[in-house]
């Protein structure tokens, strides 16, 4: 069956959002000296890695946004300086509204609560958070859905990208990660149905906007991109990646009560992640070297034996 040319007309949702995010102005954050002699050190370490992860919510849910700010390939974390929030109050490019200001942590954190009134609508709220000290920024995208929102999960590496063999060394030395072909169309073919296109890796949260930036690079439409939170979570293991993608799968099934049309991956973590959070085996495609494969006490996946583009004219 051919793929439809425009979103389903049964479909009691749509995705939010599907092209990449506009070229909006920055949030007018004003320079302020930093708090530590020592912050112009680790700011010395090189760029900045900053990273933040794409939260999803229903409309008028409670929301705190979470950042991580550090800088130089060794990832050297900025402790108690002044970070400042900006969220925009609707799609697009919206005004910039400052939801606050707080101290990272000895960790490089900081988190700051959302008011309810600019979640009150779906749509994508754009957010930075931003280092008053030289004005270096954390940016990400607030997705506001609906109950009941249809939704497709990709994994990233493996899976859209040929592989991840040293990946955070390849990102980091601006290696261009090579991708498999037809990924793109898949993703597109699901938005034009109206599923809004999820984007989940086991890649650390300092790699967020690399990622971010690859996958707009590469054509694929817009979506939440969602990190681990920790090193220990990007393991390939089960009490690594697995447990984290589960886990924040299964949360979204339960807490913002997506509808999970399809899901892809490629690695035994995939099939078993997907699985344990309540995704039907019979809409997980696994490509590579483990398609078809089951997770124990559960069907077999679906293999993507010869890639994307035979698998594009049966999404429907």
């Amino acid at each position: 069956m051919a793929v439809p040319t425009q979103a389903s007309t049964s479909s009691s949702s749509a995705a939010v959002e599907g092209a990449s995010a506009p070229r909006c102005p920055p949030a007018p954050a004003t320079k302020q000296p930093f708090k530590h002699r020592r912050s112009k050190l680790v700011i010395a370490q090189g760029a900045p890695l900053h990273g933040v992860v794409d939260p999803i919510v229903n409309p008028g849910q409670k929301l705190s946004l979470s950042g991580k700010f550090s800088y130089g390939a060794m990832s050297k974390d900025l402790e108690d300086e002044k970070i400042a929030a900006f969220v925009q109050a609707g799609s697009g490019c919206g005004k910039w509204e400052a939801i606050g200001t707080a101290l990272t942590d000895d960790d490089g954190q900081v988190s700051f609560e959302v008011p309810s009134a600019l979640l009150a609508k779906t749509g994508r709220r754009r957010f930075e958070l931003v280092v008053v000290g030289d004005l270096s920024r954390a940016t990400g995208s607030i997705w506001v859905l609906p109950k009941k929102q249809k939704v497709v999960v990709f994994d990233i590496d493996g899976t859209l990208s040929t592989g991840d063999d040293q990946l955070v060394e390849k990102l980091l030395a601006g290696h261009e990660v090579k991708m498999r072909p037809g990924g793109p169309d898949v993703a597109r073919a699901h938005h034009k149905l109206g599923r809004q296109v999820i984007y989940i890796t086991g890649r650390p949260r300092i790699l967020a906007a690399m990622t971010r930036a690859w996958l707009e690079r590469k054509g694929f439409v817009g979506g939440p991109v969602i990190t681990t939170m920790s090193m220990s979570q990007s393991s390939p293991t089960k009490d690594g990646v697995q447990k984290y993608k589960r886990d924040k799968l299964g949360g979204l099934i339960k807490s913002v009560e997506l509808d999970f049309v399809a899901a892809y991956g490629n690695a035994e973590t995939d099939i078993c992640a997907y699985a344990q959070a309540g995704i039907a085996p019979a809409k997980t495609f696994i490509i590579g070297v483990h398609a078809g494969k089951a997770c124990p006490g559960f069907a077999a996946s679906k293999a993507l034996q010869d890639g994307y583009p035979p698998h594009l004219p049966t999404v429907r």
